[in-house]
Order: C-alpha cells, then sequence, then structure tokens
C-alpha cells in the first residue's frame, strides 16, 4: 500500500470548521495516513527544511489540505511550499513519480468561482500556480 503524507496548511486547525473536519475524516477512513500539521510544524517563523524534505521523501502521495486564502493556498502553506520545494530538492527529481493531490476549502459557494460569478474564473484556473507542482 502507498504510504500517504497529508500535509495541513490550516494556521490555526483548532479553530477550523471545513479544513479540520477534512483532516478527521481522512483519519477516520485512512488511519495508516499520516498528518502533518505545518501550524506545529513551524517554528520562531521557520521550517526545519532538511526535517520537512526527509519525511516528504518517505511517502508516495501526498495531500496538501489548505482554506484558499486570496487566490492560492495559505500563506502558512506557501511559505512551506517556497521553503520546502527548493530548487535542488524540486528540479533535481526529488518527487518525481510521486502523486499529489490538493484540497481546498473555499468559505464561499461554489457559484461565485465561474465565468458568469462573481471571480470570473473557476477553482481550477485560480489555483493553477500551485497545481503546477503536481
Amino acid at each position: 500500500m502507498k504510504k500517504v503524507l497529508v500535509i495541513s496548511g490550516h494556521p490555526d486547525l483548532e479553530n477550523s470548521t471545513a479544513n479540520k473536519a477534512i483532516i478527521e475524516s481522512l483519519t477516520k477512513k485512512m488511519p495508516e495516513i499520516t498528518i502533518h500539521r505545518l501550524d506545529k510544524a513551524i517554528k520562531n517563523d521557520n521550517f526545519d527544511i532538511e526535517k520537512e524534505q526527509e519525511q516528504l521523501l518517505q511517502y508516495d502521495t501526498y495531500v496538501f489540505v489548505s482554506p484558499f486564502h486570496w487566490f492560492y493556498c495559505s500563506s502558512l502553506m506557501k511559505k512551506w511550499i517556497d521553503n520546502v520545494f527548493s530548487e535542488s530538492f524540486f528540479q533535481g527529481g526529488k518527487i518525481k513519480g510521486k502523486n499529489i493531490v490538493f484540497s481546498f476549502t473555499t468559505g464561499a459557494p461554489a457559484e461565485i468561482y465561474s465565468h458568469d460569478g462573481l471571480l470570473k474564473h473557476t477553482v481550477e484556473e485560480l489555483t493553477l500556480a500551485i497545481s503546477s507542482i503536481a
């Protein structure tokens, strides 16, 4: 069985509604998965990059769970991606062949995420930048 790492990018998971429910549901349905909470991993506004990269290498599938903030993932997850997915790590092919799944919560109704809606774009279009790391 493939090893799954769920990376929670919510900055305050205890006070979340949707992200907390997703994490709880995944844990209940798949007790063998590992949950990695970025809000607990960051210390003094920094991540232990080497430790984070080593952890990623232990898994076959990554599930990024994050609220959708200002047309991107949370600032916490963005900081983690910017730091952990360094040029040498990402372009060096260390995650080649890994499966990546994105789970975003919007807190807004689906109809605003359409060409006719308030934002004039779909969620898929608005998340193109982050989904390109897959």
